[in-house]
C-alpha cells in the first residue's frame, strides 16, 4: 500500500516541472519531495523518475502515473476535502 502524501508530492513533482518548483507550492524543503518520490517509486515498485545531476525527469511509467492524475484516477483531490468540511460545516446546527 502507499502513502496518499507520497503521491501528493509526486503530483506537485509532476504539475511544478522540478523539485524545487514542487517543494515551494507544497510548502516543504525539496529534499522532501524527492524523499516523497522514492518512497512512491519504492511503493510501486516502478522506477517514476530518472535521477539526473541537475533536475529529475519522468520515466515513461512516471508519465503514465501522471497522466492518471490528469484523468482522475490518480491523487485524492484535495477539493474532496474542502466539499467533505463543507457539507459538515451546512449540517451544523445551534446557537452561541
Amino acid at each position: 500500500m502507499f502513502d496518499w502524501e507520497d503521491l501528493r508530492h509526486f503530483c506537485a513533482f509532476t504539475s511544478a516541472g522540478s523539485l524545487s518548483a514542487a517543494a515551494k507550492t507544497l510548502g516543504v524543503d525539496h529534499a522532501t519531495v524527492a524523499r516523497r518520490i522514492a518512497s512512491l517509486e519504492a511503493s510501486f515498485k516502478l522506477k517514476l523518475v530518472d535521477r539526473r545531476p541537475r533536475a529529475y525527469a519522468l520515466t515513461d511509467e512516471g508519465r503514465r502515473v501522471a497522466e492518471l492524475r490528469v484523468h482522475g484516477a490518480g491523487a485524492r483531490p484535495e477539493g474532496s476535502r474542502q466539499r467533505r468540511a463543507d457539507h459538515e460545516h451546512r449540517n451544523l446546527a445551534g446557537s452561541a
